[in-house]
């Protein structure tokens, strides 16, 4: 690009990133990794992975998941962190599983952390509250300057300005402060194309109004993005719980979280 493009299109976005590392993950030298990381060989110690073998399993498992992040992050996550992170380019997502399942890469927070805005998509009806404060915990644990919310996908045709503030608001309290709007179609097939359009821009009645609000969201993310974060409650993100125990349920953190939100604003 040339300086002026380079000026705002200063970012990469990776959109749901299916890596499937997982207890079925494996290389050609991890047996020679895990005995050089963790003192003893891998291979007689397989069967853990799948089976309760007694007292030992999961000990077997936490080491196993931390060799493959290990080496997921020195192979793949990492060079490209670095590579964005040593041009001044912002390296966003919208991570597979949104941060409501743990075991997403095997490690959601630790493979999100390998992002500078890291993030996820919400939904034009319902919420993404939990999983934007996830994507912003993230960005908090591991001091990356900004939380990525795209949003708002397969909102349909009735969307409103109001309907649009109240959303991007409800997704600021939650942690998001870097506003990427779902997408702009110059096509539609007509109108009957229906996955994710339609879009915020020139076919709605209040897109004469929209750089006032693009104004809006501007200020508010840069407000939101000063400072030092401070959080007043932390909940166990079950990572290693699961690590250990993979039929786990995970759903008593995210429970919790929703409940301590709700008594927060009132609701």
């Amino acid at each position: 690009m040339d300086e002026q493009g380079k000026k705002g299109i200063n970012y990469f976005f990776q959109d749901e990133l299916e890596y499937h590392l997982g207890f079925n993950s494996w290389a050609e030298d991890l047996p020679h990794y895990f005995k050089e990381m963790k003192g003893y060989d891998i291979l007689p110690c397989l069967p853990a992975l799948k089976y309760y073998i007694g007292d030992v399993t999961p000990k077997i498992r936490l080491d196993f998941a931390q060799v493959i992040t290990r080496m997921s992050e020195e192979r793949y996550f990492k060079p490209i962190f670095d590579w964005h992170n040593d041009k001044g380019l912002l390296y966003g997502c919208d991570n597979y599983g949104r941060g409501t399942n743990p075991l997403y890469y095997l490690d959601y927070f630790r493979m999100s952390g390998w992002f500078t805005a890291p993030g996820n998509d919400a939904p034009s009806l319902g919420s993404s509250f939990l999983q934007t404060k996830v994507s912003s915990s993230v960005s908090h644990l591991y001091d990356r300057p900004r939380t990525w919310l795209e949003a708002f996908h397969s909102m349909g045709w009735d969307s409103a300005g109001e309907w649009l503030s109240s959303q991007l608001d409800h997704h600021l309290v939650a942690g998001g402060n870097l506003l990427c709007l779902h997408g702009l179609y110059y096509s539609t097939h007509g109108g009957w194309w229906e996955w994710a359009p339609p879009c915020f821009h020139f076919r709605m009645p209040y897109w004469p109004h929209m750089k006032k609000w693009l104004k809006y969201a501007e200020r508010l993310s840069y407000l939101l993005s000063q400072g030092e974060h401070i959080c007043d409650i932390g909940i166990l993100y079950p990572t290693e719980s699961m690590q250990a125990y993979p039929d786990a349920n995970p759903h008593l953190c995210f429970a919790v979280a929703d409940q301590l939100s709700r008594e927060r604003a009132g609701l």
